[in-house]
Order: C-alpha cells, then sequence, then structure tokens
C-alpha cells in the first residue's frame, strides 16, 4: 500500500508541473503526503490549494482533520463547517460532530455561530438564531441542512 501512495506522489509531483494552481492536485498530493506520515508538508499542500481557490470543499475538510487530531477543535469546526458547505460527505459530517464533541462535550449543546456568519440567509444568522434561544431558553447551534448526495 505504501509503494502505491509513494507512486501518487511522483504523478502528482508531475501533474503539478504541468497545472501547478490546482487546487484538486495539491489536494490529492497532500493527501498522500499525509498519508504517509507528513502532516506539516500536508497541512502547507491545502492551504497553497486554498490560496488558488479559498471555498475549495476537500482541502477545507482536511485542514479539519488535521485541526483535529491536533486537538484544535475551533479551528477544526471552522475548518470542517467552511469544508462542509463546498462539497458535503458522510466522513465530513462524522469529523464535524467528533469535532463539536470534543470541543464542547456534547455536540447538541453547542453554542450558535457569530452573527453574519452566512450572511444573514440562513437559520444560523443573528436574526435566526434570536427566536431559537428564546424559543429553547439557551442557545443551539444550527447546522444547514444536506441534501442526500
Amino acid at each position: 500500500m505504501l509503494g502505491e501512495i509513494a507512486d501518487s506522489v511522483v504523478v502528482l509531483r508531475a501533474a503539478r508541473g504541468v497545472d501547478p494552481e490546482s487546487p484538486m492536485i495539491l489536494t490529492n498530493l497532500a493527501n498522500s503526503v499525509r498519508e504517509l506520515g507528513d502532516s506539516r508538508i500536508a497541512e502547507s499542500l491545502y492551504l497553497e490549494a486554498l490560496q488558488t481557490r479559498d471555498d475549495f470543499g476537500p482541502a477545507l475538510s482536511a485542514l479539519g482533520e488535521i485541526h483535529m487530531v491536533r486537538g484544535d477543535y475551533e479551528k477544526a469546526i471552522d475548518m470542517l463547517m467552511r469544508g462542509s458547505k463546498m462539497g458535503f460527505c458522510a466522513a465530513v459530517s462524522d469529523s464535524l460532530v467528533d469535532a463539536l464533541d470534543r470541543a464542547y462535550g456534547d455536540s447538541d449543546q453547542v453554542p450558535p455561530r457569530p452573527p453574519n456568519w452566512d450572511n444573514n440567509d440562513s437559520l444560523a444568522s443573528a436574526t435566526g438564531v434570536a427566536p431559537l434561544v428564546a424559543q429553547h431558553g439557551h442557545p443551539v447551534l444550527v447546522l444547514p441542512r444536506f441534501g442526500d448526495w
């Protein structure tokens, strides 16, 4: 298996030479490097992918996982939320719930995000959270609904 991953690094480095600003190539290269055990270089590649496209879901989600491993749950939540909005999958949802549970002890009791985090166009906006706090008597986190893709 490690030989296959090392081979993928060789191929992805060549692909990067052809298209150095492709977030997909950079993210896949980062995934392979991370799989080989170097999360520091992987993180720099994910960040490079986000410099070319700041809403690239796979890079955001992978950075969230790196922050989880480091115990930086606030950054993990931020990255995973941003990543899940760009490209949802069950693994992202599971990682997000895990980050919320570790950060707050219970993902059902998480305080709402700061106002304006979603351009005031969702239930998680400042105007949407206030009625929920009044209704429940305590802050609640409202996560966006995702389709069954």
